[in-house]
Formats: C-alpha cells, structure tokens, sequence
C-alpha cells in the first residue's frame, strides 16, 4: 500500500528550499558545530556531553525553520536552559542505543529496523521539552507506525544525496547536510499530524 501521509520528493524540495532562504545562517552553525567538535574531540567524555548540546541546538534549530520562524544564531541555545531536555536526550538516546544494538546483533535487519521506528525521539524531546524519555521512544514508535517502509526509502535517499555532496570535495556536504535536516524536521511534523489523526477521538 502506498504511504499518502507524506511525499519524499516534497520534504526534499522543502528542505531545499529553506536551505536557501537561510544559507549563511546554516552555513554558520555549521561551521559553528564543526569547530567545537575539533576542539573537544581530544577528551572523550566532554566531547559526549557537547555533542547532545550540539544535537539539541541542530534539531532547535530544524525545527524552527520547518515552522517557518526567523531564527538568529543564539536561537539554537535556546533550549538549554531547560536542563532536563539535556538529561532527558541523553536517556533516552542511552536507551534506544542499546535497544538498536540489541537488534543489530539479530543479523542487523531488527537493528535498522529498530531504528527506523525510534528515531524521532530527539525531535520530540527537544520540541515538547517536559516529555520523558520513555514516552520520547514510545511516541516515537506510535508515530512511524505504517511508514517503515517509506521512511526506509528516504533514509537511503538521504544517505546517497549525502554521499554525493562528500564526493564533491566535500564543499557540497555544506547544501546536501542542512537540506537533510531540515528535511527530517518537516518529516516529524508530518508524522506528529499523522499521528494525532490516528488518535484522535471520534465524535
């Protein structure tokens, strides 16, 4: 059966087009994330730690774009001052760290599958902000469910589109990066509507 909730072709052509309205915001944070991630990748456990930080404000920063809001670079600290979302994040991705490696070692099918259908967590984390990492996973899994398939689809299509920017020097990661991300946030809102259509009580 054909997945109607959402189009690959559009969320790319969205992201696309975001990419260029906000092309030298992007192009700064991202720059912005590759120098702190230079600069802390000598010591293993600070590293971690800003890597969540960094992974909150990406996904803040997503989000914000894909609901068609202005953001400025201080935007993605925004969420920090809400400190359970950095416990929270790092929960829940320590939970669905071990459940996909569980999957993995199932002769790796389970493991992709496993996370096709929890992935979303860290957008619902960072975006309901008091959410607990439980409920991050498991809504997560409501939200994916009858989309295995065309979200498989699209993670490969990311990966090649990605793929591709590497190939050019590199320099085309810098398009081929923000498009993706912005992407998958457009994709989460599809899938948060999907959702609340599916659970919603009849009348």
């Amino acid at each position: 059966m054909k997945d109607t909730l959402f189009s690959k072709k559009e969320l790319l052509q969205s992201g696309w087009a975001k990419t260029k309205e906000h092309f030298w915001l992007l192009l700064s944070v991202l720059m912005f994330v590759l120098l702190i991630t230079w600069a802390t990748g000598y010591w293993w456990a600070l590293s971690i730690v800003v890597s969540i930080f960094l992974s909150i404000s990406i996904v803040t920063l997503s989000i914000d774009i894909a609901d068609s809001r202005k953001p400025v670079f201080t935007d993605i600290f925004r969420k920090y001052r809400h400190w359970k979302i950095f416990v929270n994040y790092l929960i829940s991705a320590i939970l669905a760290g071990v459940i996909v490696l569980a999957g993995l070692l199932l002769l790796v099918v389970p493991g992709i599958y496993l996370a096709i259908r929890l992935q979303y967590y860290k957008f619902l984390i960072v975006d309901k902000e008091n959410i607990s990492p439980v409920m991050a996973l498991k809504e997560s899994w409501r939200m994916t469910e009858g989309h295995t398939w065309n979200l498989f689809l699209f993670m490969l299509l990311i990966i090649l589109i990605n793929f591709i920017g590497a190939m050019l020097l590199g320099i085309g990661l810098f398009v081929s990066v923000p498009v993706s991300l912005i992407a998958y946030a457009f994709l989460y809102r599809k899938l948060l509507v999907g959702l609340s259509l599916v659970t919603k009580p009849k009348v």
